[in-house]
């Protein structure tokens, strides 16, 4: 199995929001842009988008 994602061009210093928005989207946590710094909240969005299509690619690979 191989999953691939597009990750975009994000701001310098921006990767960790990037990350936890992925974190988060792929374990169904909350959306949580508040609890990003300030300015960060769409790299946190944009993360969280992948996550979630990462959890739903796993997931039908795991159901095949």
């Amino acid at each position: 199995m191989e999953l691939q994602i597009e990750i975009p061009e994000l701001p310098h210093g921006h990767g960790g929001s990037f990350k936890r928005g992925i974190s988060d989207g792929m374990f169904g946590n909350a959306l949580d842009e508040q609890g990003q710094p300030n300015g960060h909240e769409r790299s946190y969005r944009l993360g969280y988008e992948r996550g979630e299509m990462m959890r739903a690619a796993v997931a039908n690979m795991v159901r095949e």
